[in-house]
């Protein structure tokens, strides 16, 4: 059986990116779930994404901006954004390293 090791990255947040189709349904559905607008990112009046928070808890939203097609499959791939208060460029060059 593995053993627990200690890790060397103290995340304090992880932010999975969603993007959508439509994103004013989509933070429509969060809302009614009970997540609440942290930021929005708007271009010309034209709403490209939202941070929705619920507690501690962060989404992002990005409406698609369909390059790769209106008719490409969601949900295959995403964004997670991990916080930390350590050094990146440390924690990147351990990354880098082959074992």
């Amino acid at each position: 059986m593995a053993t627990a090791t200690e890790s060397t990255l103290l995340a304090k947040t992880i932010s999975p990116s969603l993007t959508v189709n439509d994103v004013q349904q989509s933070l429509e559905f969060f809302e009614r779930l009970g997540f609440a607008v942290e930021d929005r990112w708007e271009e010309q009046g034209r709403l490209l994404g939202v941070m929705v928070h619920a507690g501690d808890i962060r989404i992002g939203l990005s409406q698609d901006d369909w390059k790769k097609g209106r008719d490409r499959q969601k949900g295959i791939g995403m964004r997670l954004y991990i916080g930390t208060k350590q050094n990146v460029d440390e924690i990147a060059s351990r990354a880098g390293q082959r074992a």
